[in-house]
């Protein structure tokens, strides 16, 4: 019988993310699955998550495997000091109209914070590797 895999103790915020969603995805302790999910090695896996540092080629795959945006990944707080002319231009476009032709608000809102994360990585990961078809194109 093979041995439960544990995961690698860590103090750094972001391989402490790192495990988490592993265990959430069931997966804890699977840095080889990880490694295979990312194209890289299994050293290389588990240096994420006793550093934290991850090549920027591996965001959109990052965003949509885990389902969380960047923003949660990396703590990237968000603006704070506006000016009142800031703040209302900010106001007008923080809750554009609805995108979803399918989903209605309120079935979005029946979403856990979880599924949410999950939406809102895909769609986050959509726009990376949309952005990144353009400039292939251009």
């Amino acid at each position: 019988m093979p041995r439960p895999k544990q995961p690698i103790k860590t103090q750094n915020a972001f391989g402490v993310k790192m495990n988490t969603i592993l265990a959430l995805k069931g997966m804890e302790g699977d840095y080889k699955a990880l490694a295979n999910v990312f194209g890289v090695s299994v050293p290389s896996a588990r240096q994420w998550i006793e550093s934290g540092r991850v090549s920027k080629d591996h965001y959109a795959t990052l965003v949509q495997w885990s389902g969380r945006d960047l923003h949660w990944w990396f703590d990237i707080p968000a603006p704070l000091d506006h000016s009142a002319a800031e703040s209302k231009t900010l106001a007008l476009h923080a809750h554009p109209a609805w995108p979803f032709r399918r989903v209605s608000p309120a079935d979005y809102e029946r979403l856990d914070e979880y599924e949410r994360g999950q939406v809102e990585g895909l769609v986050q990961a959509l726009l990376i590797q949309s952005q990144a078809h353009r400039q292939a194109a251009a």
